[in-house]
């Protein structure tokens, strides 16, 4: 089960405190009282006297020892919730992110690790809680990349032809590019250039509008809702609640696409047609001058591979192939 905001705070903060301030307050009435007493023992006293003495201190010993426990008690919980926190597991099951707003940076609320900075796209941050969700994508994105290519070499699109071929050809060089430039640099490209274009997008004005984003996220519950989506989309929402996914981490991802699809579509009219129908390496050779205008940096960790020059060498080899492969079938 995911933790709430406000539960989180009472475990982690309130409790400890409130629990802490009464061992504190009982062990500074156990003292008074043994002090008291001890005072008392100097002077003269009678029998009953000293049997009042010698419960008093037997009253302020115990008191003093249940202030001395809920310390202990307190410094245990806080143990527990370091240890928690540093493994993750105080988040739930597996790490879910949350937006601090529709087009800016993911967050781990995990781990105060996974919160750490690996790259900045402009004004946006970049965590390695991002990282690591972006990188488990990549890995399904990799199955199915597989996986079609076995399809397509087993002949099940023989009746495209030479575009089988043509095809084989292209997925093949997309998946060398991944082996050429690794994991990391491939996960964070894709990371650094949605931040990036969608930061363009709204400074051209290219932003989904809140009807637009309402109806969008409806559409994508209820395909949820009726299993609809690849299994492997539908574990991963279970994974991280449903609720938290549409309500904090889906409405940031159609935001930046929705903003960015809209951008292509005026690059598209200022030539004439839209990007896809008519003059596909424009789209690409748009994203290399935002890239380039852009401060994008990577910090070099021990928790990452990733480099500027391997995530830029990517996104540049990446952009060479499509534009080869829509010259190709465009008789260029």
């Amino acid at each position: 089960m995911l933790m709430t905001f406000a539960f989180d705070q009472v475990i982690t903060w309130v409790l400890p405190s409130a629990i802490g301030l009464a061992g504190y307050a009982l062990l500074l009435v156990g003292f008074f009282m043994l002090t008291r007493a001890a005072l008392k023992v100097l002077g003269p006293m009678d029998s009953i006297l000293r049997v009042n003495i010698g419960k008093r201190i037997r009253l302020g010993t115990w008191i003093m020892g249940a202030g001395f426990s809920l310390l202990v008690l307190r410094e245990l919980m806080l143990f527990m919730v370091a240890a928690l926190a540093t493994g993750g597991v105080a988040a739930g099951a597996g790490n879910f992110w949350s937006y601090e707003d529709r087009g800016g940076q993911a967050s781990a609320s995990a781990s105060s690790e996974a919160d750490t900075v690996v790259a900045t796209a402009g004004g946006v941050s970049i965590t390695l809680g991002e990282l690591q969700e972006e990188l488990m994508h990549l890995q399904q994105s990799k199955v199915e990349h597989l996986q079609l290519m076995e399809q397509i070499a087993s002949g099940e699109f023989q009746e495209m032809g030479e575009e089988t071929e043509k095809s084989t050809d292209f997925l093949e060089a997309l998946h060398n590019l991944g082996l050429k430039w690794g994991d990391d640099n491939v996960a964070l490209s894709g990371l650094i250039e949605d931040h990036v274009l969608y930061q363009k997008a709204v400074e051209l004005g290219y932003e989904a509008t809140e009807e637009e984003l309402e109806e969008n996220i409806e559409w994508a519950r209820d395909l949820y809702e009726r299993g609809e989506w690849s299994e492997y989309n539908q574990v991963w929402i279970e994974s991280v609640g449903a609720d938290h996914y549409f309500e904090n981490i889906y409405p940031a991802l159609v935001a930046r696409s929705m903003a960015t699809e809209k951008l292509y579509e005026g690059l598209g009219k200022e030539v004439g047609t839209r990007y896809y129908d008519g003059e596909p390496p424009l789209r690409y050779q748009f994203e290399e001058a935002v890239l380039a205008e852009a401060e994008i940096i990577v910090l070099e960790s021990e928790d990452h591979s990733a480099t500027l020059d391997g995530v830029l060498g990517f996104l540049g080899d990446v952009r060479e192939t499509y534009i080869a492969r829509w010259q190709e079938a465009n008789g260029y």
